[in-house]
Order: C-alpha cells, then structure tokens, then sequence
C-alpha cells in the first residue's frame, strides 16, 4: 500500500501540471487529497509517517519531471503537501518532513538539479504545511534544516557546504541551527 502513494500522487499531478503548465496550489491540494484517500484504513500512520514521506515525494518527483517541471519550481509546493496530506491523516509532522527532505534531496542529486535550492525549496514546504496544520514550527524548522544537511553531507562535502550555505542565507534561524552543535560551551 505504502509503495503505491507515489505512484497515485504521480498521476494526480501529470493531470493538473499537463493542463496548467505549471505548479500551483491546486497541486498542494491534490497531493493533500491523494494521500488523504490513499492512507485510509492504514494503522500507525505516525509509525510510518518518514517512510510515507519518502514514497509520496518520489512519485511527486516522477509526476513533475515528466512534464518538464523542475524540483526548483515544484518543490516547495509538493513538500507542503505532503506534510498537509501525512499529518491530515494522523501522521507526525517532523517525520513527514524528514523523508520528504531527504527524498527531494536525493532527487536532486539524481536529476542533476541544484541541490542546494531544492534543500532551501523543501525545507520551506516543510514550515508553509507545519504552519498549515498547526504543528510545532521551531521544532520542524530545526529538524528539516539538520535532515537536509545531513542528506546533503551524504552526497558530497560539497554539496553539504552548498546546502548550509543556502539554508543559513534563507531560512531564519538556519545559521544558528547548523553551527549550534559546533559552538564551544563556557
């Protein structure tokens, strides 16, 4: 069951970006309402919420790289979605976020797309759908900021120092965020 969300989302949105050319907020709904409809009846959501994100943004990426969309555009509108989608039905916030980041990320770094922009596009999509939901946004913020780092410093040292670099200079509070675990304590 699980496997098949990115898939659905995928043809959902080949429908919608086909007839519009482009990624507007009726993508962020017809995510939400994919994944709404797809994880009915399914038990511990919350349990599964990481992996649910992975799968969902993998099949989103399909969907919009198929008809010419890049991540840079689609991004921040499909992780919002996500995240709306996941915890609209009983999933957990930081762990939908996660795996939404770390599976845009890694589609990135697939597709040859600037990775760094993608980090900053996703992680914004992640604190737009907490805020949607009423979820804890300092909290998303700081983990979606350290999973994208992480991911990143997996590809390349790199491609890690573009994403904090990229992070630090758009997300408020993002400076402070990747260089607290460095900082020496007095």
């Amino acid at each position: 069951m699980l496997n098949d969300i990115g898939e659905k989302i995928r043809e959902a949105l080949l429908g919608i970006v086909k007839s519009t050319g482009k990624i507007t907020e009726e993508v962020v709904g017809a995510v939400k309402t994919t994944l709404k409809s797809t994880l009915e009846g399914i038990e511990d959501i919350g349990g599964k919420s990481f992996e649910i994100g992975i799968n969902a943004i993998k099949g989103a990426i399909k969907g919009v790289s198929e008809v010419g969309v890049t991540l840079i555009e689609a991004t921040r509108s499909l992780v919002k979605g996500v995240v709306e989608g996941v915890v609209g039905t009983g999933g957990d916030v930081v762990g939908t976020a996660k795996g939404a980041i770390q599976s845009s990320i890694r589609g990135a770094a697939e597709l040859g797309e600037d990775v760094a922009q993608v980090a900053v596009k996703a992680v914004q999509g992640a604190i737009d759908g907490t805020k949607t939901v009423g979820g804890d946004v300092v909290k998303v913020t700081k983990e979606a900021v350290l999973e994208a780092v992480r991911v990143a410093e997996e590809i390349s040292g790199e491609t890690g120092s573009a994403v904090k670099n990229a992070l630090k200079g758009t997300i408020e509070g993002a400076k402070e965020i990747i260089e607290a675990p460095f900082k020496k304590k007095e």
